[in-house]
């Protein structure tokens, strides 16, 4: 199987008509990414208990060596000014999100930039742009605070040329630490698992 763990779960969300296979979107994404999991493991591509045993070191990497909760939340710990990571795994495998660990291109909607800001008055804000229209731009500074600006009151608006989360994550950590860092990402389909199966057991 030479797809992609996305492209997967694109086929067995949707179907493919053409071959009388139906969809299984109604089965949630989290069931759907256990599948794909599954058929990984089949083919012997994927191992689940060394990420499984690393899930409470890693959560060391993620507020501390990574960095990662500068930016981001997980369960409750974090960040806000990068994506809530929280459900992340739900939706993509352990191999999706080491590689977007790693490459900013391996990101896609995660890749924004810092924008920097000048006003009439001589201000400089920067910060994540959350909206624009036509007569105005919202940033949010990495205090937390939302700046509505007038474009007519902006003499300049630009924006850095790399990532807010830049690669180099290969070198910033050793293989074991990504190993836990994703590993501790993946702890919460682990856990969901758990809960799943505790409750299936109390039915019987």
């Amino acid at each position: 199987m030479n797809l992609s763990d996305s492209q997967i779960l694109k086929i067995l969300r949707d179907g493919k008509p053409q071959t009388g296979m139906p969809g299984f979107g109604g089965a949630g994404a989290a069931k759907l990414s256990e599948v794909v999991s599954y058929l990984r493991i089949l083919q012997g591509k994927r191992s689940t208990s060394a990420v499984t045993a690393s899930s409470a070191s890693g959560k060391e990497v993620f507020t501390g060596k990574g960095g990662c909760s500068q930016c981001h939340m997980f369960r409750g710990l974090g960040g806000f000014i990068g994506p809530d990571l929280s459900d992340y795994s739900a939706t993509h495998s352990v191999d999706e999100m080491r590689n977007a660990i790693l490459s900013s291109a391996k990101r896609p909607g995660l890749r924004k930039s810092l924008a920097k800001a000048n006003t009439q008055d001589g201000q400089q804000i920067v910060g994540l742009l959350r909206n624009e229209d036509n007569f105005s731009v919202q940033l949010q500074s990495l205090d937390g605070v939302f700046h509505l600006l007038e474009r007519s009151n902006l003499t300049e608006l630009t924006f850095e040329s790399t990532p807010l989360m830049p690669d180099g994550y290969d070198s910033k950590l050793t293989k074991a630490e990504l190993e836990q860092l994703v590993g501790y990402l993946a702890s919460v389909k682990t856990q969901k698992g758990d809960e799943h199966a505790a409750a299936r057991g109390s039915r019987e």
